[in-house]
C-alpha cells in the first residue's frame, strides 16, 4: 500500500503527516459548530490518544441536544475533513484537494472499464438462508433462519426488531428480487460485506477491491452464482480491446482498483455505469490504523460525487458498536438488570483485573425535554483512528439521509473475521467474551448474511429507518434500529474494561 500517493493526511506544521493533529482539527470543527468551549477543550487536549474517548462522547452528547445540532456537528466534521485531506495521483504529482482531484477527471492512463463475470447457475434464490453454527457450515432456510435469529434475540445478542425484519422477508419473498438495483461494494473481499448473498439472489454487483490473488476467489464466487459481477479494470491494462471478451482467468489476473489511488477514476466509472438500475453504494472497507481513515475519506469523496450526479443513489454501511450513539431504552434497561444479576466471580475479577466499568450512562436530555440512552462503545484497543473513521461514516449517513437519500446503516456485531483473529491477543479476548453474557462474537458468515438481509429490508420497506421519509426523534437514532450488536448494548460492562479478563478466560474456553 502506497503511503506517499493517493488519499493522504495533510502535512502538518512539523512537516510530517501526523494523524493526531488532523483528527483533532476535524473533531474541533465538528463540536465547534454547536459548542465553542468543547472545541477549545479538544484543541487544548495534550493526551489525545489516551483521552480522545471523552471528547467523542461529548460530540455525540451535543448531537442529541436537537436534530439541528446533530446535523450541524456532522456537516462541520465532514467539511473539515474534506478540506484537510489531500490527493496525489502519483508520488511525483502535485497535492490537491479531493474535490479538485475529482473535478479534474480520470487519468487517461488509469481510466476504468467494466470486466463482467456472469454466473452460470440457473437457480435464483428466493429464500432467506443463513450460514449458522461454528464456521458457518450449516445453512438455515426460511423458518429455520427466523428461529436462529429469534434465538439470538432471546440471548440478547441482537434486538427483536431484527427478527421482524427477517420474518417479513420470509413472508414476502418477492422482496428478494433485486433486479431494480445495482449494488456497489467497496471492499468486495471483506468477509462481512454482502457480495456473496447478493450474487446468489441474482443481483448485479460491482465489486471494488485492490488487484490481488483474492480477485480470483471473487470471480469463482460469481461464476457459481446466479448474479453478475462487474469488476473495475484499467482499460490500458486490458488484454482485450473489448473487456466482455476476457476470460475469467484474465479478469482474475488483471482486474481491481485501489480506492486510495483511483478516486477520480472510480468516480468517473460509477457515475457513467450503464443503466442497470438504482445504485446502492456499500462502504465496507476496513484497514488498520491511519489507512482506515484514508480509505474512509476515499469512499466518502466518491459517495458524495456519485450522489450529486445520480440523485436516486442509495447508501449502505455497517455501523460499528465501537463508537458513540443512542440505543433503545429497552437495551439500557436490560444492561441495568444484568448488572443486578451478575455472578459473584465478576466482582472478584473486577477487583483483580478491572475494575469493570458500567456501560449504563445517565440519559441525555434534549433541548425539547426528550430522553436518549447514549451508548459509549469506544475501544482503546482500536484507537482514535478507528473512532474517527467510523464516526465520519456515521456523519455521512445522517447528512445524506437528511438530503433525501436512502441510507442503510445497521449495527454489525464483532465477528471472528480474519482481520480480527490474526491478532492473537484480540482473538483470545474474543474467545473469552461470552463469559460476560450476553456478549457473543458472531461467525463471519452468519453476520454477513444477516446484515445483507437487513440491507434488503431497508431498501424494500418504505417504513424502515433507512427511508428519509421515516420520522426519527433525532437523526442519530438511525443507528438505534435493527441492532445486531453481539450483546454489547445489553452487557452491564464496557467492552474495554472487561478486555483483560476476557483475554485470560479465553484460555479456558
Amino acid at each position: 500500500m502506497d503511503e506517499q500517493a493517493g488519499v493522504l493526511f495533510p502535512v502538518t506544521e512539523d512537516g510530517t503527516r501526523r494523524t493526531t493533529a488532523t483528527a483533532k482539527k476535524i473533531w474541533e470543527a465538528a463540536v465547534g459548530a454547536v459548542d465553542r468551549a468543547a472545541a477549545d477543550a479538544i484543541e487544548a487536549e495534550p493526551r489525545w490518544r489516551q483521552a480522545y474517548g471523552g471528547h467523542v462522547v461529548t460530540a455525540a452528547t451535543l448531537q442529541l441536544k436537537s436534530s439541528d445540532a446533530a446535523l450541524a456537528v456532522a456537516r462541520a466534521g465532514l467539511e473539515a475533513a474534506a478540506s484537510l485531506f489531500r490527493y496525489k495521483a502519483s508520488r511525483e504529482a502535485d497535492e490537491v484537494s479531493l474535490e479538485a482531484a475529482i473535478a479534474a477527471g480520470p487519468d487517461p492512463c488509469k481510466k476504468l472499464c467494466s470486466a463482467p463475470v456472469h454466473g452460470t447457475s440457473d437457480t435464483v434464490s428466493r429464500c432467506v438462508t443463513l450460514r449458522v453454527g461454528e464456521g458457518g457450515t450449516t445453512v438455515a432456510e426460511d423458518a429455520e433462519a427466523v428461529s436462529e435469529v429469534q434465538r439470538l434475540a432471546d440471548a440478547d445478542a441482537l434486538e427483536h426488531e431484527v427478527v421482524k425484519a427477517v420474518q417479513h422477508l420470509v413472508d414476502q419473498p418477492q422482496q428478494l428480487d433485486l433486479s431494480g438495483y445495482t449494488f456497489v461494494v467497496f471492499g468486495a473481499t471483506s468477509e462481512l460485506c454482502p457480495l456473496r448473498l447478493l450474487l446468489n439472489l441474482g443481483a448485479t454487483v460491482v465489486g471494488v477491491c485492490r488487484p490481488s490473488k483474492k480477485v480470483a476467489a471473487l470471480v469463482k464466487m460469481a461464476q457459481e452464482s446466479a448474479g453478475t459481477l462487474l469488476l473495475p479494470l484499467a482499460a490500458a491494462n486490458s488484454p482485450a480491446t473489448d473487456p466482455t471478451e476476457l476470460t475469467p482467468e484474465q479478469i482474475a489476473e488483471t482486474a481491481g482498483a485501489d480506492i486510495l489511488t483511483n478516486v477520480p477514476e472510480l468516480c468517473d466509472w460509477l457515475i457513467n455505469l450503464g443503466d442497470g438500475g438504482r445504485l446502492v453504494i456499500g462502504s465496507y472497507i476496513y484497514l488498520d490504523g491511519a489507512n482506515h481513515v484514508r480509505a474512509t475519506m476515499a469512499m466518502d469523496a466518491i459517495v458524495k460525487a456519485v450522489c450529486a450526479a445520480r440523485r436516486d443513489t442509495c447508501l449502505a454501511y455497517l455501523a460499528s458498536p465501537a463508537t458513540v450513539y443512542p440505543i433503545p431504552h429497552q437495551a439500557r434497561d436490560a444492561a441495568v438488570a444484568r448488572a443486578g444479576q451478575a455472578p459473584w466471580w465478576h466482582s472478584v475479577l473486577s477487583m483483580t483485573l478491572g475494575p469493570f466499568q458500567s456501560s449504563v450512562r445517565e440519559p441525555v436530555t434534549s433541548a425539547d425535554g426528550q430522553a436518549y440512552c447514549l451508548f459509549d462503545g469506544i475501544s482503546n484497543v482500536q484507537g482514535p483512528n478507528y473512532a474517527l473513521a467510523k464516526t465520519l461514516q456515521n456523519w455521512r449517513c445522517i447528512v445524506a439521509r437528511d438530503e433525501g437519500y436512502v441510507v442503510s446503516a445497521n449495527m454489525a456485531p464483532g465477528s471472528r473475521t480474519d482481520s480480527v483473529m490474526h491478532v492473537s491477543t484480540v482473538a483470545r479476548a474474543m474467545q473469552g467474551m461470552p463469559a460476560f453474557e450476553p456478549m457473543l462474537p458472531f461467525e463471519p458468515g452468519t453476520a454477513s448474511d444477516l446484515m445483507g438481509y437487513l440491507l434488503i429490508s431497508d431498501l424494500q420497506d418504505p417504513k424502515s429507518a433507512a427511508q428519509p421519509g421515516t420520522k426519527l426523534r433525532n437523526p442519530t437514532e438511525l443507528f438505534s434500529n435493527n441492532g445486531v450488536h453481539g450483546g454489547s448494548w445489553r452487557c452491564p460492562y464496557t467492552g474495554d474494561s472487561i478486555g483483560q479478563a476476557a483475554f485470560l478466560l479465553g484460555y479456558f474456553r
